[in-house]
């Protein structure tokens, strides 16, 4: 019960306080991170043609990364608690893929990831909420 409370207590967190406070922010703190996520991506190993999950995509900069390294052939599927960080995250979202033609979506709470052949995504990738 403790632990439903506590999800509770962070997607009204998220979607009242910690999503539009970072939304404001968004430059200064995408910057601040943008070097975490660059060496998770690399020591992931990200190639073209995987399917990838970002678990806490927030504004949507990890998975628009991740999408430009999986190219066409493969996809993302960036899920976050947070309405005002997946809106912002979607203004992004045309212009990126129409230049790398990849598949890439933002999905809030939870959501079922697009399957590979063995029925699971092939990397896993969490980026901005899970900082700090």
């Amino acid at each position: 019960m403790a632990e439903a409370q506590a999800n509770l207590e962070q997607i009204r967190y998220w979607n009242e306080q910690g999503g539009p406070r970072w939304v404001q922010r968004q430059q200064q703190l995408d910057a601040q991170i943008n070097p975490l996520g660059l060496v998770a991506m690399q020591r992931a190993g990200v190639t073209p043609g995987e399917q990838v999950l970002d678990v806490g995509c927030g504004c949507g900069q990890t998975a628009l990364e991740l999408a430009q390294r999986v190219g066409a052939s493969g996809s993302v599927v960036g899920i976050d608690i947070s309405q005002p960080l997946l809106t912002r995250a979607r203004m992004d979202l045309p212009c990126s893929t129409r230049k790398t033609t990849s598949r890439a979506w933002l999905r809030s709470r939870f959501c079922a990831p697009l399957p590979n052949r063995q029925g699971r995504p092939e990397r896993y990738a969490g980026s901005q909420s899970d900082v700090g």
